[in-house]
């Protein structure tokens, strides 16, 4: 009787590493993980910040060129001023 409580009990002892290890590797990917969402965060705001700035300086200076580009006079009847 006592071979099977002692087996019981080294039953319910056992989990307790899996767990214990379960829990350090959930630890190591939660901070990896959150150390690489900064890392990504400041990135990509080095990188697509940049990006923006010129491609709307440049639309800027495209729209004011487009503006003062001359236009073909309006025809009758097409609705134009």
């Amino acid at each position: 009787m006592t071979s099977q409580a002692g087996s019981s009990w080294s039953v319910r002892q056992a989990p307790w590493k899996w767990f214990l290890a379960l829990g350090v590797v959930l630890l190591v990917l939660g901070v990896a993980g959150a150390g690489a969402a900064s890392l990504l965060e400041f990135t990509s705001v080095l990188i697509f910040g940049p990006m923006l700035l010129a491609s709307s300086l440049l639309q800027f200076l495209l729209a004011i060129a487009g503006g003062a580009a001359q236009r073909p006079p309006a025809t009758p009847g097409s609705g134009g001023r």
